[in-house]
């Protein structure tokens, strides 16, 4: 092995490295998208819930 191969071993190592980190981080932030859809659909579902509360709540002044 020359002088070049065993300088840049390490150097393929790390970069290995680098690119597996970078996998890593974009599975978490696809978890964190669906985990942020989920929250949007959640809150969508409680604003409907709250609107029709408040739209029988005028059409019922007495209560």
């Amino acid at each position: 092995m020359d002088l070049g191969s065993k300088l840049l071993e390490p150097v393929g190592a790390t970069m290995n490295e680098v690119i597996d980190n970078v996998k890593r981080v974009i599975d978490i932030m696809g978890e964190i998208m669906a985990a942020s859809n989920k929250q949007i659909v959640g809150i969508k579902q409680v604003t409907r819930v709250i609107v029709d509360m408040d739209q029988a709540k005028q059409q019922n002044p007495a209560s």
